[in-house]
């Protein structure tokens, strides 16, 4: 597959969310601002650092969170950052928060002011702004500031479970439940020192049946926190800041994540239908997506048959809602490069959508020049710009491009095979593709597309479908953190192929 690029290491997405949810802030004074480093740990290897700080005026606390790392996937490396704020009143009171995410050259700035009818929400990427209002959040939560007098005082009065329901601005506007619970006293080694720490086990809404060991201070502040995200080891240690900002050796993560199966294709781009076992060696394997080229059997617990069949005329399914045509940070279609991209690959204006669809992921493979793995996720305005990018940034233009053309999309997180990638021979890589919701034998369906393949046709029964996602601002990683328990345990076995 000369110049198509998939088996991207999808870590990155998934862990910064879950590092920014475990970090209680610290209360700060008036006129005065505290912060507390970290190092952050992948695989047993520094990969990063992280801040946290608070400052008090005579009338508003502002909590800040700074996370840098970096990364390789193969030889290349990958540098990420993500920067927020949350400022609220002394007594708990929402005001604004802003976050930035650069996973890519160009820094995605969100700016959410908490209204009494709603929300404004002002998303900024390379001088394109757009703003927008959105309800507020449904039910009770807390501000940072307000979880943490919670949970203090919930510790404090020897509580056996903690539930906090809070907003981290990293994870977008929508509350996120914390649990802490199984507390006991442990000691641990930070600093260089011993220290008596107090154990708990953290779950939250957002990774659901991944754990995080926490240790806690007498205050109820983070000292170390550890997850296992499924082969990949994560650890977040209270640091020096000279530590935590010293020179370090990213981890390789790639090559973990890439599945070797039992039995191998010959020519995988011709593979119209294929049977598979999919199975992990202990717990559940969770049900996979409904989409039309995939059928599942469960076989057991951990254990699932699944076929996947190129072009199957699939039952008539329910209209998309309209999530599958707005724009998104990810998907601006109102951006004015996207929309005169998306009319240059239209074939023509009486096309059906399904030649029109076939025509974009074409060109979409040609407009992405410069295909490598140093991109961690850019969106579609930046990609239209760059021409630069993985599976990843194929997928998210080919969406937006759809979109522009009123034509609804989505994108697809899953696994793809290839004889050779990164010197691994006959591999499953994670990897990322569209769906247009298109006409098809007679029945409109979700129709995969994968701009990647270019001339070798738009898609295949080598692809697996993992997850899927409108690419909505709440949803661009929580659609993607389904993935997290099969990473490094995910066993698969071809069955038969035709």
């Amino acid at each position: 597959m000369k110049h198509s690029l998939l088996g991207r290491s999808i870590a990155g997405c998934l862990i910064l969310p879950l590092l920014l949810i475990t970090a209680l802030p610290a209360m700060g004074q008036a006129g005065k601002t505290s912060e507390r480093y970290f190092i952050v740990q992948l695989a047993g290897q520094r990969a990063g650092w992280m801040r946290e700080a608070t400052s008090q005026t005579d009338e508003t606390l502002t909590n800040s969170v700074e996370l840098h790392f970096e990364i390789k996937r193969g030889e290349t490396g990958v540098k990420i950052s993500m920067e927020s704020t949350f400022v609220e009143t002394l007594s708990h009171e929402p005001i604004s928060m802003t976050s930035t995410q650069s996973m890519a050259a160009n820094p995605v700035t969100t700016t959410v002011k908490f209204l009494e009818d709603g929300l404004e929400v002002t998303v900024d990427q390379s001088g394109n702004t757009s703003t927008q209002k959105q309800p507020l959040p449904e039910g009770q939560w807390l501000t940072p500031g307000g979880a943490k007098e919670y949970f203090q005082k919930r510790m404090e009065a020897g509580a056996e479970t903690i539930t906090v329901r809070s907003i981290d601005p990293m994870a977008g506007t929508r509350p996120i439940i914390s649990t802490y619970e199984n507390f006991q006293q442990e000691t641990i080694e930070v600093f260089g020192r011993e220290v008596q720490a107090l154990r708990a086990t953290l779950t939250t809404s957002e990774m659901a049946g991944i754990k995080t060991t926490e240790y806690l201070d007498d205050k109820g502040r983070m000292l170390k926190s550890s997850t296992n995200l499924g082969g990949l080891e994560m650890t977040v240690i209270a640091a020096d800041k000279e530590l935590a900002l010293s020179k370090l050796d990213a981890p390789e993560l790639m090559q973990s994540t890439l599945v070797s199966p039992k039995g191998k294709f010959k020519s995988p781009r011709t593979v119209k239908h294929a049977v598979y076992l999919l199975s992990v060696p202990d717990g559940k394997l969770d049900s996979l997506p409904d989409v039309p080229s995939q059928k599942q059997t469960r076989i057991d617990e951990r254990t699932i048959r699944l076929e996947v069949t190129m072009g199957e005329n699939a039952p008539k399914e329910d209209e998309p809602g309209p999530e599958y045509l707005e724009a998104s940070s990810m998907l601006d279609i109102n951006d004015p490069v996207v929309r005169e991209l998306a009319t240059k690959a239209h074939p023509k204006h009486d096309a059906p959508p399904s030649v029109a669809a076939e025509a974009m992921r074409r060109f979409v493979f040609e407009h992405i020049d410069e295909k490598n793995l140093g991109v961690g996720m850019g969106s579609a305005s930046e990609v239209a710009r760059s021409c630069t990018g993985d599976c990843t940034e194929h997928a998210t233009l080919l969406a937006a491009l759809l979109r522009a053309e009123g034509i609804p999309s989505r994108v697809v997180s899953g696994l793809v095979y290839v004889n050779s990638f990164e010197g691994a021979q006959d591999i499953f890589g994670y990897h990322m593709w569209s769906q247009a919701w298109v006409e098809l034998d007679g029945n409109a369906q979700w129709v995969d597309y994968d701009a990647t393949l270019g001339p070798y046709g738009r898609f295949d029964a080598t692809h697996i479908a993992l997850s899927v996602s409108a690419m909505q601002d709440n949803e661009t990683n929580n659609s993607m953190i389904a993935l997290v328990p099969l990473l490094g345990r995910l066993e698969i076995e071809i069955e038969s192929s035709k």
